[in-house]
């Protein structure tokens, strides 16, 4: 399992590490120097060509973040791209999603022509950098995932507002350049502040996380089905007690989804749960504690 940090390692930039499950060891293979960017970064994507692409959201020439590739053969950080609070954006965030043309897409939370953030892409040699589309409102504002590619070829994300709205999902299609907006939240009823890693589950439908929103003001799980359109909230938090769901869901072989919250629990110090998409039964699995 490979992974990035946001600080720590040699320069106090992050590190790249390895962790092996087998033996639960532990690497730090390689230390960020600040001009190669620093701050946080979502994961990592695998290239055919064998090596990991991925953001960090500070650091770099400007102190905007940059894109780079690790090769982890030699154990080498190779800096791709620098971003700027300029028309080609700033602060990246998320991780990187591969598209079908071989290009790896991205988004920024700030700077674009209107200061709200862009969809951008990048080849892997990063010789190659483009702004796809500018945020400007209408479309949403200021990304708060990454980007997800859906088995229909469409890549996925969400943005913090759209409008008076408190969020959005979006759907930009990499082959015809369009943008869309697919459901807004509001803020009460389906949630409120979307953010964390978006999933395709073996079911075909798109599950997502907010931060806060739904009636108890605590986040919601939210689904998306692409073969029609239909948006809806399948799970709110609080009830459990389990509260502010937090960096996205992943899916076990059994098609459960798995998340953690941080708040809620018998210690108020956040959770793990599970959640079965095929009969709605939301399960607590483990309450952090201090001393853990």
């Amino acid at each position: 399992i490979w992974g990035v940090a946001g600080s720590g390692g040699q320069f106090f930039s992050g590190v790249v590490f390895e962790f092996d499950p087998a033996t639960n060891s532990y690497f730090a293979r390689q230390s960020f120097e600040l001009e190669q960017g620093s701050g946080m970064s979502g994961g990592l994507v695998l290239h055919p060509n064998g090596r990991v692409f991925g953001i960090k959201s500070t650091g770099g020439l400007s102190g905007d973040g940059t894109i780079f590739e690790f090769n982890r053969t030699t154990n080498q950080i190779s800096k791709r791209a620098d971003l700027n609070l300029g028309p080609d954006g700033a602060r990246p965030i998320g991780g990187l999603a591969q598209s079908s043309n071989g290009r790896l897409y991205g988004m920024t939370s700030k700077g674009g022509a209107n200061g709200m953030g862009v969809i951008f892409s990048i080849t892997p040699e990063g010789n190659d950098f483009r702004k796809e589309i500018d945020f400007d409102g209408s479309n949403g504002e200021e990304p708060s995932s990454g980007l997800l590619r859906a088995s229909n070829g469409k890549l996925y994300g969400t943005v913090s507002r759209r409008g008076s709205n408190s969020g959005a999902l979006i759907e930009f299609d990499p082959e015809k350049k369009e943008l869309k907006v697919v459901s807004v939240f509001d803020g009460l009823w389906n949630g409120a502040n979307p953010g964390g890693r978006l999933i395709e589950a073996t079911n075909g439908k798109i599950y997502g996380t907010t931060k806060t929103g739904g009636v108890g003001a605590r986040g919601v799980i939210f689904e998306y089905d692409p073969s029609n359109n239909l948006f809806k909230k399948v799970h709110e938090f609080g009830t459990e007690p389990s509260e502010r769901p937090a960096a996205g869901l992943s899916e076990s072989p059994a098609g459960k989804l798995y998340g953690v919250t941080s708040g809620g629990g018998l210690n108020n110090l956040g959770t793990i749960f599970e959640f079965d998409p095929a009969t709605s039964q939301f399960e607590r699995l483990y309450n952090f504690e201090l001393d853990v």
